[in-house]
This record gives structure tokens, C-alpha cells and sequence, in this order.
């Protein structure tokens, strides 16, 4: 786990949270109403859903894949929907925009109905 411990902490202009002292131990960054605290020192030592995607897993149209995975990436060179299946096997249309879009969703699969755009999909694990 990483180290938490009473600290001052400032806010800085593009939203980084930060020790104040000598040397930055912590590091946060906001994500709505959630910090994620990763321990400068040693980034593997924090929550593993706080750290840098490790994978990633082609995703075809209409063919689930076997594990829902943390966030889906779409390279698309035509906007519209994408419409997916999630984890808890509920669905959700979004739209997208032409280039790379990133969204935080436990995808399994991207539905054939629904989809609209034209992009290459990711799952990132």
C-alpha cells in the first residue's frame, strides 16, 4: 500500500495535488471528487487501479471479449455511437469523436447494433 500520512498538501494550477516540503513523496490527481494517491518513491507500491495502463486488447465489433477490462480506447476515423455491453452486462450508447477517444468503461464488448462510428477499439487493462 502506499504511505498515508498526515501531510500539507497543495493544489497546483493544472489540478496536481502535492506534498509541501522539501521532497514530494505524494503525489494526487483529482478525478471528480476522488485523488488518486500514487507514492512518488515507488508508483507500483499504490492501488493498482491508480496506475498506468499495463495492456491493451483488440477488440473486434460483435465479438465480446472474455474479460471486461478498465477503460476502452477508440482510434475512430469517422464519428457517430458506440454502443457497448459493460461488465454487469448492462449497455450504453456514447458518442465519439474523429481521433483517439478514452473512456473509463468496463467494456466486454462492442454491440454491432447501436454502433455507428468507424474506429479500431482497445480494451486497456
Amino acid at each position: 500500500t502506499c504511505s498515508r500520512r498526515p501531510l500539507a498538501v497543495a493544489t497546483t494550477a493544472n489540478g496536481l495535488r502535492e506534498q509541501v516540503g522539501e521532497t514530494p513523496l505524494i503525489v494526487g490527481v483529482n478525478v471528480g471528487d476522488v485523488v488518486a494517491i500514487i507514492d512518488a518513491a515507488d508508483p507500483t507500491t499504490g492501488d493498482p487501479a491508480d496506475l498506468a495502463y499495463q495492456g491493451a486488447v483488440a477488440l473486434t465489433v460483435g465479438a465480446p471479449d472474455t474479460a471486461a477490462r478498465r477503460a476502452l480506447q477508440m482510434n475512430c476515423t469517422v464519428a457517430g455511437n458506440v454502443s457497448v455491453t459493460l461488465a454487469d452486462s448492462s449497455t450504453d450508447t456514447v458518442p465519439v469523436a474523429v481521433g483517439l477517444n478514452i473512456l473509463p468503461l468496463a467494456a466486454s464488448e462492442v454491440n454491432t447494433s447501436g454502433t455507428t462510428a468507424t474506429c479500431t477499439y482497445f480494451n486497456l487493462k
